[in-house]
């Protein structure tokens, strides 16, 4: 197998067949920079030193064309053929990736329908479902060339249940594909990957905004809240009152009414709408009216389309003042 080397320093790592570079470093334990593995975000950009590497994706929408001339690579768009010295700024925080990345078979245990164009979909693996609340997994779909990164729900589980909750997209592959499945079939999948995760050491009371398809890892981190009895503030965000469904997951949790709020919105308010009671507006606009107190006394996590993540991101770090550290999200596109 490659041997990659990361040039000034003393990491060397080893790249198994169909691993991307980035896929290799992690499940070495290596915290290569990252957040959405598919070549959206740019954040895993690196240079190549010596050495060969097949690219699969020649014009990744996270390379800027100040980065093409520099000859920047995607290590989550490339696989080692041979030997390979880089360069890249590898555990600058000290960091290291909590739980490393494996390939698995899942098995389609069941799917339902939660709203008119959102699904959940529940797989099943032999080995036990180790991630972190807030993480993601890379699903290997029949029909499609990349794989396609989706959130999980629910939290770690020795019975091996990992669920989504998924946008059906008009037209999108993924969904399609995932929509052609029938119970019984079996896919791949790798995982978790993500920086998102619920910190667990911080006292602060959490506050989750999650919009359209980012549902999926707020719930994952509001399911693990509630059973450490901390304060959650959950905001859910909308188009119409046929897509909110936020609110019906939360009140499940131990706590809800107490110290566990949800707060849900539509963007859209028309005729058809007319028997909702919840808020209406973007959702960073209800976060800004709705949560009381100085907003630096919250630790924040973020998911959503990225006009939304741009959005709230603003209204945080801007607007109110938070410090970047305590504000989390994984960037797709």
């Amino acid at each position: 197998m490659p041997i990659i080397t990361v040039s000034g320093t003393a990491l060397r790592f080893e790249s198994a067949p169909g691993d991307t570079v980035l896929q290799a470093a992690l499940r070495a334990g290596l915290p290569w920079p990252y957040e959405c593995s598919v070549g959206a975000c740019g954040t895993c950009r690196f240079t190549i030193e010596a050495g060969e590497a097949r690219v699969l994706r020649e014009n990744p929408p996270g390379l800027s064309a100040m980065d093409r001339r520099k000859n920047r690579k995607l290590a989550c768009q490339c696989v080692a053929e041979t030997d390979l010295s880089v360069s890249a700024k590898i555990g600058v925080d000290g960091a290291c990736v909590p739980i490393a990345p494996r390939r698995m078979s899942a098995v389609l245990s069941g799917a339902r329908a939660v709203t008119h164009d959102m699904t959940e979909y529940r797989f099943r693996t032999a080995q036990a479902a180790r991630f972190l609340p807030g993480q993601y997994a890379l699903l290997a779909l029949p029909g499609m060339n990349e794989a396609r990164a989706y959130s999980m729900s629910n939290v770690a589980n020795e019975q091996g249940d990992w669920i989504f909750v998924i946008r059906n997209v008009p037209n999108g592959l993924g969904s399609r594909a995932l929509a052609a499945l029938e119970a019984g079939a079996t896919i791949a999948l790798d995982g978790p990957y993500g920086g998102a995760w619920l910190r667990t050491d911080v006292p602060r009371e959490i506050v989750c905004i999650a919009g359209g398809s980012g549902l999926a890892p707020m719930l994952s981190i509001a399911r693990a809240a509630a059973a450490t009895e901390r304060r959650l503030h959950f905001y859910y965000g909308a188009r119409t009152a046929a897509d909110a469904c936020g609110r019906a997951f939360v009140a499940e949790l131990d706590g809800f009414g107490a110290r566990v709020r949800c707060v849900e919105a539509i963007s859209v308010h028309d005729h058809a709408d007319a028997a909702w009671q919840g808020e209406t507006g973007l959702i960073h606009d209800v976060v800004a009216r709705d949560l009381a107190g100085a907003f630096d006394a919250y630790e924040f996590y973020v998911s959503g389309p990225p006009p939304m993540i741009a959005a709230v991101l603003n209204l945080l770090a801007v607007e109110r003042g938070v410090p970047t550290a305590q504000i989390h999200f994984d960037r797709f596109f």
